[in-house]
């Protein structure tokens, strides 16, 4: 610690006056209790603790007990956990702590809807933060005991050092499983810790990080990492370029970053003025939005959108507790990059990158099952699913976003494997007319929103139908074929001559079908196309439309295929058919090679709830 604040210029932007959270916890000393304190906007250092809640009961602050919290809290009253934290603090220096379940009250849904929207400057402001990597609740403590089967066992050797002196050196072989994958998003992500949603952002946002791990101890700041099992120092950037755009900021000309500001205030203007009713205007606005949008904003932005795709990814693959944290949970990292871009943030996509960002699809599992296998996994309840195979079997949250965002989903998430390009996609892109999302927490305009949110799109529609429905047991995936008609005259009775199945494409839908009703090819369900990509493409063999293709090689795709990328919708329930009102139900990528005509279907006013 006393090295990365001394020494590391990026380390030390977090490291000058502080203010403190709103409550900390004082650690106190051997003959005072460590108690609860409030602020009141004074500054200084502490500590923030990363931990599981687990099953076994924390003690919390509530309204009933906070008078008595502040005078004293019994040190031996403390769960393990927090009772470590608070002496490792008293060791390392360091006055306060914060514990999220001791310094927010627990019962007051205004404080903990106040407190959770500052967990950005928390962690980012916090000395250190310490994280009880291993342990499953607060009962462990954060000295789990070593992992036999992930450590191999040291073997002490005696030798002469370099002066003549006999000194033991503890040596233990290389191999084995305690090599742990060095990414900041991958470190221990077997761990109970890394399988917490709510943790992403704490790991994130932290300026140093010290890790106890059931194998070793781990220090990790914003420049270097340092660890027990040989890699020292050693630093894996989960995004390559983050450094290089702190850097940046630094060195900017005045000129540059007034430029800058100017711009950013101009597509903000122009961005509200769209988004505004009537429809009309919005039109009229669009194409002057999107010009300016292409002109005005450089790779930076792209790398920013392209970075919250993958925290996203990253977020979706770990587990909640309740549903309704869904948003809250990642708006720490939401307010640092909105405050980067000047975008709107909608339910957890960004509004100038809003045509790749709903392209998002359910992530294959990285495990194959047999059937009987995924009908134990369909049937057990959350708590007795590993919490590595939980976010593969995806539900719908009740209202907790719209059917458009990755957040409708409690389940994994990702874009990958969808030809995406780097740069924008700007063929055939639908127009945006309106966007209407309102969060449901002043004091966290990032985080929980109401129902009701809609996006109207103008874009081709088409009805089409879904056959052949399976669940993929290699990926989990529920997945079907488009059928689409050929023939588009509203007064010919269609034969089967006049429809296309698809046979190369499968469609990936967002959750089961249900099993009542009328068989799937029986059902309405439309595809309205969102944006589409000319070749040539960066693919590799694993791109999804070349999963389980039957003829067509993916150089041949790369060279000669327009990608179109379609979401598959369905009438919101009590609809009716004029208003054209929609929920998402799956993402469709057509591949359609050269010569081939394609019916992208009429211009509508497509609304998604």
């Amino acid at each position: 610690m006393s090295e990365c604040e001394r020494d590391h210029a990026l380390c030390r932007r977090w490291s000058s006056s502080i203010s403190l959270p709103t409550r900390v916890l004082d650690v106190g000393s051997e003959r005072q209790s460590p108690r609860l304190v409030e602020s009141l906007g004074r500054t200084g250092r502490y500590a923030a603790l990363s931990h599981c809640w687990g099953k076994a009961q924390s003690l919390t602050t509530t309204t009933e007990n906070f008078s008595d919290h502040i005078v004293a809290i019994q040190l031996d009253l403390l769960p393990k956990t927090f009772r470590e934290a608070v002496l490792l603090s008293r060791q390392l220096d360091l006055q306060y702590i914060w514990i999220d379940s001791l310094c927010i009250i627990q019962d007051s849904k205004a404080d903990w809807d106040t407190e959770s929207a500052k967990m950005a400057e928390v962690y980012a402001g916090a000395a250190v933060t310490i994280a009880a990597t291993s342990a499953k609740d607060g009962s462990e403590g954060i000295f789990v005991a070593k992992d036999e089967d992930a450590w191999n066992k040291a073997v002490p050797f005696s030798m002469a050092n370099l002066h003549g002196e006999q000194t033991t050196v503890y040596i233990r072989s290389a191999s084995g499983n305690d090599h742990h994958y060095m990414k900041r998003n991958k470190l221990f992500d077997a761990h109970p810790l890394s399988r917490r949603g709510w943790v992403l952002q704490e790991r994130l946002l932290s300026t140093r990080v010290l890790m106890f791990t059931s194998c070793e101890l781990v220090f990790d700041c914003q420049t270097l990492l340092w660890c027990e099992c040989g890699h020292f120092p050693f630093k894996g950037e989960m995004f390559p370029s983050e450094m290089e755009a702190h850097a940046g900021e630094a060195v900017w000309r005045p000129c540059w970053r007034a430029l800058r500001i100017l711009k950013q205030r101009l597509l903000d203007l122009l961005s509200w003025a769209r988004d505004r009713p009537p429809p009309l205007m919005a039109r009229a606005v669009n194409g002057l939005v999107q010009y300016a949008e292409n002109s005005l904003t450089g790779r930076r932005e792209e790398s920013e959108y392209w970075h919250w795709q993958h925290i996203v990814e990253s977020y979706t693959c770990r587990c909640l507790t309740r549903d309704e944290d869904t948003l809250p949970a990642l708006s720490g990292l939401a307010k640092l990059l909105e405050s980067r871009v000047h975008d709107r943030y909608l339910a957890g996509l960004w509004r100038r990158d809003i045509h790749k960002q709903l392209l998002w699809s359910i992530h294959p599992s990285a495990w194959s099952f047999n059937p009987d296998e995924f009908e134990l996994l369909q049937r057990l309840p959350d708590d007795r699913i590993d919490q590595l195979y939980l976010p593969y079997r995806p539900r719908r949250t009740a209202d907790q976003a719209p059917s458009w965002s990755w957040a409708s989903i409690r389940g994994a998430v990702w874009w990958e494997a969808r030809w995406l390009p780097s740069g924008g996609l700007v063929e055939g892109l639908a127009e945006l007319v309106e966007a209407h999302c309102i969060s449901t927490t002043p004091a966290n305009p990032l985080g929980s929103v109401a129902p009701g949110g809609y996006l109207v799109l103008r874009a081709p529609l088409t009805q089409v139908r879904l056959v052949q429905y399976e669940v993929h047991l290699s990926s989990l995936l529920y997945r079907c074929r488009v059928v689409e008609a050929n023939c588009h005259d509203p007064d010919h009775e269609h034969v089967e001559s006049c429809i296309q199945l698809n046979s190369e494409d499968w469609a990936v839908l967002d959750l089961p079908l249900e099993s009542t009703g009328p068989p799937l090819a029986q059902r309405e369900f439309w595809r309205v196309k969102v944006a589409e990509k000319s070749p040539p493409h960066d693919i590799v063999s694993s791109d999804y439309a070349t999963w389980d293709r039957l003829s067509t090689l993916p150089q041949e795709i790369a060279t000669s295929y327009t990608i179109i990328y379609h979401l598959l919708l369905q009438k919101r329930p009590g609809a009716v058919a004029e208003e054209w009102a929609f929920e998402r139900v799956g993402l469709y990528v057509k591949t359609l090679p050269r010569g081939k005509t394609y019916y992208a279907g009429e211009m509508e006013y497509v609304k998604i709830f």
